[in-house]
């Protein structure tokens, strides 16, 4: 198996305590990711009406806690330290 295969194969997990599979808890982080790096901080803008999977895909892929706050009627901006200082590597 290689190593496109393990990730799809990956990505079809079902994690029941996010009620997602991996493959959609990923395509909310890409949506606030941060675009140079995904492990750096992000500073991003999210709809409010995906703030929960915003921020459980933040927790999970880099173990730093999201911030909210209001940006727009529909918008949240978020924040979160990042990948790299959640696992102290900066």
């Amino acid at each position: 198996m290689n190593e496109n295969d393990i990730i799809q194969e990956l990505d079809q997990e079902f994690l029941p305590e996010y009620n997602l599979t991996r493959a959609e808890l990923k395509s909310y982080f890409e949506k606030v990711q941060n675009p140079h790096d995904w492990k750096l901080n992000i500073d991003s803008e999210c709809d409010k009406r995906d703030v929960q999977h915003i921020h459980n895909a933040i927790v999970f892929f880099t173990g730093s806690v999201p911030y909210f706050e209001d940006a727009s009627k529909d918008k949240y901006r978020v924040r979160a330290a990042g990948y790299y200082i959640a696992m102290g590597e900066e």
